[in-house]
C-alpha cells in the first residue's frame, strides 16, 4: 500500500522548502515535511483520511508519548499505537503496520498535518517545545505555556 501511495503522491507537488515545512526527520524516510501526507488503515474502519478532513492541523504521535494541545481548536491530536498496544479508549491503533511504515514512525515520532492535506512536520525525536516552535514558525495561535499561562507570541 505505502509503495502504491508513493507513486500517486508523484502527481502532488512538493513543498519541502515551504516556510510551513519544518523536517526533522531522517532523509531516508519516507515521508517527509511538504510531502503529501499518506493515508492508512487505523481498525475500525477508520483511515488517516478520516482525522485529517476539516480545517484543522492534525498531530499525530506514534508509540507511548502524546502531544499536548490543550484547548486549541485549530489543532486536533491523536495517538497512533501498533496493534497489540495496551491503549487508551481515545488512541488510534494501527491494526496492519502499515501507518507506521508509511511515515516511517518509530516510538515517539511527531507529525503533523496541514489542513491542505500536506506534512508540515516530522520530527523522530520531538523536544517537548518542538510543537509550540512549529505552530510559532507557521503564525498559528500558541499553545499554553507549560504550567497554563499563556506563551508570548514571537
Amino acid at each position: 500500500m505505502t509503495r502504491r501511495q508513493h507513486r500517486d503522491r508523484d502527481d502532488y507537488p512538493t513543498y519541502r522548502t515551504s516556510p510551513l515545512s519544518h523536517d526533522l526527520g531522517s532523509r531516508r524516510n519516507p515521508v517527509r515535511a511538504g510531502d503529501a501526507a499518506p493515508d492508512g488503515p487505523l481498525g475500525n474502519d477508520t483511515r488517516l483520511f478520516d482525522l485529517f478532513r476539516g480545517p484543522h492541523f492534525t498531530v499525530l504521535t506514534f508509540g507511548n508519548r502524546s502531544a499536548t494541545t490543550g484547548e486549541a481548536a485549530h489543532l486536533h491530536a491523536h495517538t497512533v499505537l501498533p496493534a497489540g498496544s495496551a491503549a487508551p479508549a481515545e488512541a488510534c491503533i494501527d491494526t496492519t503496520g502499515l501507518t507506521h511504515r508509511g511515515y516511517g514512525a518509530r516510538n515517539g515520532t511527531l507529525v503533523i498535518v496541514r489542513p491542505d492535506g500536506y506534512v508540515g512536520l516530522v520530527a523522530h525525536d520531538p523536544r517537548p517545545d518542538t510543537l509550540r516552535n512549529y505552530l510559532a514558525q507557521v503564525r498559528l495561535l500558541p499553545l499554553p505555556a507549560p504550567g497554563g499561562a499563556p506563551a508570548a507570541r514571537p
